[in-house]
């Protein structure tokens, strides 16, 4: 979930990041306690783990992984807010224009009337794609914001 964030967020892969885990359970923690030297060397990261946090840290990413471990990366002082944002809008422009595209395939009727079956199908897979990235994108953009 840590590099999922990196990678989303556009962070450097050799800026060190701060990470806050939440696990709320014990023996779950112990684990992560264990091997947070490991975590900290493959996220490039520092690493704090806590059952749970009194308050949500502000302007962060945030994941929830497998048994309620809840990931946040602090983004202020890591990012540029203002070049990702423009980075972000360019992106959603690009997906807005490729499911304007995919969504008049699949109201033509023409297309869809002489389209094998299979080929319909993968244009429906590809709107389904759009969708979801869109709606990811939205929310990225939601979160720089918060920070501004």
């Amino acid at each position: 979930a840590i590099r999922h964030i990196r990678s989303e967020m556009n962070l450097p892969p050799g800026r060190r990041v701060e990470v806050l885990l939440t696990v709320p359970e014990e023996s779950l923690r112990g684990l992560f306690e264990k091997g947070k030297e490991y975590m900290q060397i493959l996220t490039n990261g520092t690493i704090k783990i806590y059952p749970v946090l009194a308050d949500t840290p502000e302007n962060a990413a945030h994941a929830v992984t497998a048994r309620g471990v809840e990931v946040f990366i602090p983004l202020k002082g890591l990012i540029d807010i203002e070049r990702e944002t423009a980075r972000l809008k360019k992106e959603l422009l690009a997906v807005e224009k490729d499911l304007a595209r995919v969504r008049g395939k699949l109201k033509n009727q023409a297309f869809l009337a002489k389209a094998p079956a299979e080929v319909v199908d993968k244009e429906k897979v590809k709107e389904e794609e759009f969708v979801a990235k869109h709606m990811a994108v939205k929310e990225r953009l939601q979160m720089l914001e918060g920070i501004k």
